[in-house]
């Protein structure tokens, strides 16, 4: 996706495996998943995402859709 901001506000993505549990959440957009859990390397496959964020317009962006782990 792309946004058109500079000014990202409330920002929050939670990547999920395929049984629902919760591999990386954050708050800080500077900050981004390397494909770990625990430390410990993902197995090559197809995650899932949720992405929040306000920007210059004050209202709620919301995505979601899938990212593809391949080592």
């Amino acid at each position: 996706f792309l946004v058109k901001s500079n000014n990202i506000d409330k920002f929050h993505i939670s990547i999920y495996n395929r049984w629902g549990s919760i591999l990386f959440d954050s708050d800080n957009l500077a900050e981004g998943w390397d494909g770990t859990y625990l430390q410990q390397p993902c197995p090559d496959g197809i995650y899932f995402y949720i992405l929040n964020f306000n920007d210059d317009s004050k209202t709620e962006k919301k995505f979601h859709g899938t990212i593809t782990l391949i080592r």
